[in-house]
């Protein structure tokens, strides 16, 4: 729950930094990952206005519209919560697009529960997807703050292993240092962890010694962490600065604002 708390909080903090723009295609195709081979889960009309958080290559990740297609399996879901951790997908089959993994307990509200195996769910907050920058007009002034590119610098600078906080990060909260003595395993709050599904860049931290890299989305220019990972069978400078989707066990560490992910798989996403 406290993963989750946190994911809401961080699309809190997307929203106050989202710019507005005006659909301009007659209809607009909706979709789960920005590329055009993935699930259409939404479509606009000409003059909707929607939210814009990202901007990639030919893309902008917005948030969801009402509607937006959000199902997830029948034998999950009870009293209005997700009794076990499943996967919130695009459509009703292990098929389509996983948008995220919900946690058990997390209340979800039913709109549809007419197939057999899978219910239609109210889509969260949280969720957001993706449209053709082509078909969306955003003012120059806000396209601006969408393009802008932090200098290096600064973005080793909020991700710091040493002291994983983000000191420019909206929530300004200073977090202790927790490092272990030489040779100590990190303190990890809890053992076993759990599954989880993350997309975003990957970034070098740095000085790293005991995680060497993050996984972090861009926000009107900036880069957010949203989780620290760390590899024994892939060589994360491979994916340094690309767009990734990676599946891993997560695991907090005492004092620690972002969870550790131990990457099982990692590949490029676009």
């Amino acid at each position: 729950m406290r993963a989750l708390s946190g994911l809401i909080l961080y699309f809190v903090v997307l929203h106050l930094f989202g710019v507005e723009g005006t659909v301009t295609a007659s209809k607009l195709n909706v979709r789960v990952r920005p590329n055009t081979r993935y699930e259409v889960v939404a479509r606009l009309d000409k003059g909707d206005k929607v939210n814009v958080l990202e901007h990639d290559s030919d893309w902008y990740r917005i948030e969801s519209p009402s509607g937006t297609k959000v199902f997830v399996a029948k034998s999950f879901v009870e009293g209005g919560r997700v009794v076990k951790e499943a996967h919130l997908r695009a459509g009703p089959s292990v098929a389509f697009t996983s948008y995220r993994l919900a946690s058990a307990g997390e209340p979800v509200k039913v709109v549809d529960d007419a197939r057999e195996d899978w219910v239609q769910v109210e889509v969260p907050k949280d969720i957001t997807v993706w449209v053709n920058a082509q078909y969306i007009y955003v003012t120059p002034e806000n396209a601006a703050k969408l393009t802008a590119k932090p200098t290096e610098a600064p973005v080793a600078e909020r991700l710091s292993e040493k002291a994983p906080s983000v000191t420019n990060e909206p929530e300004r909260a200073s977090v202790p240092s927790v490092v272990p003595a030489e040779g100590e395993a990190l303190p990890f709050t809890d053992d076993k962890g759990r599954t989880v599904s993350v997309d975003g860049t990957v970034l070098p931290l740095k000085d790293s010694v005991y995680v060497t890299h993050a996984v972090a989305v861009k926000v009107a220019g900036e880069f957010f962490p949203l989780c620290y990972i760390r590899s024994e069978k892939h060589d994360l400078k491979d994916f340094e600065r690309m767009h990734v989707n990676v599946i891993g066990t997560q695991r907090w560490v005492k004092n620690w604002k972002r969870p550790v992910v131990d990457v099982e798989k990692i590949r490029q996403s676009h």
